[in-house]
């Protein structure tokens, strides 16, 4: 007989009680998510959550293979049940669609969902995972009598009950329990790669932390039963998931009427304290935007002028003073402002107020993009959402370049004020000049006094001078000045270590 068939001789050694319990409390507890997943509605939740989805169809796979091999054992005792051991898992190392397939693709789902927050204040990526999902409101929309004549809250009960299972249930192990019944026959088991951890971020008081502040004292405490008002009262000015992970997003087109928001964490934070001479447009600038986020009356708004004059710096200064306020900013693309409808209707219903930012905003002569702005602005038949506002900075005041058209030709004089319309639906217009010298130096020693580093005023504008002339800066500006910070930064640190 074929040694790989041959059956297991030393059966009789092995307590069938303990086999017995261990599938019955494996079934058991793959059999009771896999219920609760059904009867609390939760099954388009895990459907549409990539990681869950994954999870949901390892647990399919385990559980029909635990049915098959408890019928196998019932039916025709051990020695056959430690056949099929051997059977499945010489036929499942090489099965694409198998369990240790299913596995890796969780194992992937997990790691690549959870570890790309920025900061749920969990490191077990299953947590993080399970975390994200539960406070995400569209998501748990779609379970079963949420926005029916039940309560919220009834209806949230059964559904916190089953992410407290799936809490403080390792998947890991899990998986290593149903291949710890395998190895009995098979004499073989092979490592699973564990889940592992997020590395955790730093905590800095510009990167949104609600979800953690929101759960995690109840989560560490093990107070489960107080989640469902709490998920309540969270929605009721966030929405979850990733807009409560990230400050903000860059929108990028999956397809012609698709798009997908990239979370991101801008590498530098502006403090307006830090930017100098732009006091008056700074003031302006604040007050808008307190009236948006507390939904008074504001304006779009254009920031134009020079280059390095502090346009976009501005707007990451108002992301940092207000983002702890519900404010998220979303960078979009010149190419893809034709996806603006579908943005707007998708944030439309979300609590938080969102900043749709376009740097380096113009138009051609012949182009007619501008025309999709008219969605979230004045003059569309479409009502806008009123969370959205958009900024866009520029290099002048006239978005869209009229070349030789002549406004004394009645024609050309209308289509000069149809371009010229999408200019004067903003606002506000902020002009950003270039700084003269005297505030160049109050800039470079405002940046020079971050560092730390100790200098003499007038050494240190003479090497500013001297960096702006080797490197052909004709009109410095203030992002000439960051620069030179950052090679004098360099400078210094590099004599101090010789």
């Amino acid at each position: 007989m074929n040694k790989r068939t041959e059956p297991v001789k030393s059966a009789a050694r092995w307590d069938e009680t303990a086999i017995d319990k261990a599938y019955e409390d494996l079934l058991d507890s793959v059999g009771w998510i896999l219920d609760q997943i059904m009867l609390t509605g939760c099954h388009p939740v895990f459907v549409r959550q990539p990681a869950l989805s994954c999870f949901l169809e390892l647990l399919k796979s385990i559980e029909t293979e635990l049915l098959l091999q408890w019928k196998i054992k019932l039916e025709k005792g051990l020695d056959v049940l430690f056949l099929r051991h051997k059977e499945w898992f010489n036929k499942e190392l090489r099965n694409h669609d198998g369990f240790f397939n299913a596995w890796n693709l969780f194992h992937r789902e997990v790691l690549k969902t959870a570890g790309s927050t920025v900061n749920t204040r969990l490191s077990d990526p299953w947590k993080s995972l399970l975390l994200l999902t539960i406070s995400d409101k569209e998501l748990m929309d779609n379970c079963a009598g949420m926005t029916s004549s039940r309560t919220r809250e009834e209806v949230l009960k059964p559904v916190v009950r089953l992410f407290e299972r799936l809490f403080n249930e390792c998947p890991h192990h899990l998986a290593l329990s149903f291949l710890n019944l395998v190895e009995i026959g098979s004499r073989n088991r092979p490592q699973l790669a564990p889940l592992g951890q997020i590395d955790e971020v730093k905590e800095e008081l510009s990167i949104p932390s609600v979800i953690g502040d929101t759960f995690n004292e109840l989560l560490k405490s093990g107070d489960w039963q107080n989640i469902p008002d709490r998920l309540i009262d969270f929605w009721t000015s966030n929405s979850g998931g990733k807009f409560s992970c990230f400050p903000a997003f860059v929108m990028e087109s999956e397809s012609a009427q698709q798009f997908v928001l990239h979370g991101v964490c801008p590498e530098e934070w502006f403090d307006f304290n830090d930017l100098v001479g732009i006091e008056r447009n700074r003031d302006k600038l604040i007050r808008n935007t307190r009236n948006f986020i507390e939904g008074r009356f504001s304006h779009h708004v254009l920031l134009w002028g020079a280059r390095g004059t502090g346009k976009s710096s501005s707007v990451l200064a108002l992301m940092k003073l207000f983002v702890n306020e519900g404010l998220r900013l979303i960078e979009i693309r010149k190419e893809d402002l034709y996806l603006i409808p579908r943005l707007s209707f998708s944030l439309r219903e979300k609590p938080e107020k969102f900043i749709l930012f376009c740097d380096d905003l113009s138009f051609d002569q012949d182009s007619s993009d501008y025309k999709h702005l008219k969605t979230i602005m004045e003059g569309s038949v479409i009502n806008p959402a009123r969370n959205l506002m958009l900024m866009a900075t520029a290099n002048r005041k006239d978005l869209v370049f009229r070349g030789d058209l002549d406004e004394r030709q009645p024609e050309q004089k209308q289509l000069i004020d149809e371009k010229r319309a999408i200019d004067d639906r903003f606002g506000i217009k902020l002009f950003f000049e270039i700084p003269v010298f005297k505030d160049l130096e109050r800039i470079l020693f405002t940046c020079a006094d971050k560092t730390g580093i100790k200098y003499d005023n007038k050494d240190l504008i003479r090497q500013f001078r001297k960096f702006s002339q080797l490197n052909n800066h004709d009109q410095p500006s203030g992002r000439t000045v960051r620069q030179f910070i950052n090679e004098w930064q360099q400078d210094v640190s590099d004599e101090s270590e010789n």
